[in-house]
């Protein structure tokens, strides 16, 4: 799925695994819940996208990846970052 446009797509609990999202757009993608575990995503636009109830250990992940944009991203911060 390198180059995806997944924009505004609703992927709310989807296995993408392992899934190759290089240069992907989820720009406002509703990725609630989905499994995200080993996910290529260097230059991959995640920007306004839901991203609650996915482990924050897979989010840092993802966002070490070089190029990755999460502007605006939705994700459970652990309660002492929450205002």
């Amino acid at each position: 799925m390198s180059n995806a446009i997944l924009r505004e797509a609703v992927l709310e609990r989807a296995n993408l695994g392992g899934a190759n999202l290089r240069k992907a757009d989820l720009r406002f993608a509703f990725l609630r819940g989905a499994s995200l575990n080993d996910v290529q995503a260097e230059g991959a636009n995640f920007q306004g996208a839901d991203l609650r109830e996915i482990s924050q250990v897979v989010i840092l992940a993802l966002m070490a990846q070089p190029g990755t944009d999460f502007t605006g991203v939705q994700w459970d911060r652990p309660a002492e970052e929450t205002p």
